[in-house]
This record gives C-alpha cells, sequence and structure tokens, in this order.
C-alpha cells in the first residue's frame, strides 16, 4: 500500500488524521503526555505552560515520527 499522498487534500486529510490522533492521545494516554508541554514542580504537578516554541517542537517531534517511514 502506497502511504504517500496523491496530491494536496492528500496530505491535507493525512496530518489531519495524524493531528487528532495526536491530540486523542495526549489528552487520554495514561503515560502522562501532557506533561511533557508544562513545567512541573518537584512532585510532578503541572505549574505553567511552557513557551509555545517548545510546545511546537515536542508536537512536531511526535508528528515526525508518524511521517517519517
Amino acid at each position: 500500500m502506497n502511504k504517500t499522498p496523491a496530491n494536496i487534500m492528500d496530505l491535507y486529510s493525512l496530518l489531519l488524521d495524524h493531528i487528532r490522533d495526536i491530540s486523542n492521545r495526549i489528552a487520554n494516554e495514561n503515560t502522562d503526555i501532557y506533561k511533557q508541554f508544562w513545567n512541573e514542580d518537584s512532585y510532578g504537578r503541572t505549574l505553567t505552560p511552557k513557551p509555545e516554541e517548545s510546545c511546537r517542537n515536542i508536537f512536531l517531534d511526535l508528528l515526525r515520527v508518524r511521517l517519517n517511514p
């Protein structure tokens, strides 16, 4: 099966599916993925959100794993 998008709409659909799945994983997995986007205290409690650039990089890493064969 060829996973390469045939056109821009295929690429859009592929990315949207991955983004939705990643969002679901962040919200629901029991491994606390969401904490990667937050600063934590020494007890693992979330304090403040990390800067936008840091969160973007974390999210891109999660997406990149899915897009690279």
